[in-house]
């Protein structure tokens, strides 16, 4: 028996992709873009030790620790850590052990910094997952339309559109899980 590396002449040619570099390179499908996306904002982790686990991946990756949210902020119901390196931004979010939630709704909006998180929930996923991605922030032209899209198309709706804002500094936040 023989082998060859003859190509049977029923196949099409093979298309040569043209590499077109990082400052060229446009995404957009308008056969299946809902909304306009500019790019990938950050990745967050939930975990079940937010400092170990931050402090690893900046050493490990060389990654500067940019924001926090803890206890000495006033969160009393998870501590979050934000790496950045260039345009890459990791975030690491784990609920305090003991539950120190505020009992009262007013409480817990005055102390969290992102409303549609709770400790609770951050345990849950932790004690069923380990330390894993639990959010994908994509930076988008109009968070408002990218979530009514999004739940229009299948999304499961968590936290409608709002202004958040902190130091005077404003943005609109979405959250939609797939």
């Amino acid at each position: 028996a023989t082998m060859t590396s003859e190509t049977p002449a029923a196949a099409a040619p093979r298309r040569a992709n043209k590499l077109v570099g990082y400052n060229n390179f446009v995404r957009h499908n308008p056969m299946s873009d809902r909304f306009g996306i500019q790019r990938f904002h950050h990745i967050e982790f939930w975990c079940g030790d937010a400092t170990n686990t931050f402090s690893r991946f900046a050493v490990g990756l060389g990654m500067q620790l940019v924001a926090k949210s803890d206890l000495s902020t006033g969160n009393k119901s998870y501590a979050s850590y934000v790496l950045r390196s260039n345009d890459l931004v990791f975030a690491f979010s784990a609920p305090y052990q003991q539950p120190q939630e505020p009992a009262a709704a007013e409480e817990v909006a005055a102390s969290q910094p992102h409303p549609g998180y709770t400790g609770a929930a951050m345990r849950e996923f932790c004690n069923a997952h380990g330390l894993g991605v639990r959010a994908v922030g994509v930076l988008v032209d109009d968070a408002r339309d990218a979530y009514e899209q999004s739940v229009a198309n299948g999304a499961r709706g968590v936290l409608s559109p709002r202004t958040l804002t902190t130091d005077g500094a404003a943005a609109t936040a979405t959250t939609a899980d797939h």
